[in-house]
């Protein structure tokens, strides 16, 4: 959820700014020829891909979980830490 916020953030106040339209529609005129930098065509790139981001939704917990191995329900573990941390306040 944080990620799809964020691009949605910086695509509303950076990448749609006027001024930087403007960087990006002449950047991509040069792309592809010797007098472009070097790092343009992946600079772009990576403006595509925010844009790309933006608009999916987020995955699920689960799903999540899946993708990064994870045996422990971060969720779980956290209620339980929370919960020993205020028993250890009342003692």
């Amino acid at each position: 959820m944080f990620k799809s916020t964020h691009y949605q953030t910086y695509i509303k106040k950076v990448i749609s700014n006027h001024v930087i339209q403007k960087i990006i529609e002449e950047a991509k005129k040069w792309e592809g020829t010797n007098r472009a930098s070097e790092h343009l065509s992946s600079y772009l790139e990576k403006i595509k891909e925010i844009e790309k981001e933006a608009n999916f939704l987020p995955d699920s917990y689960e799903t999540f979980k899946k993708k990064q191995h994870l045996d422990t329900d971060l969720n779980a573990y956290t209620r339980q830490m929370i919960e020993n941390d205020i028993k250890m306040k009342q003692q």
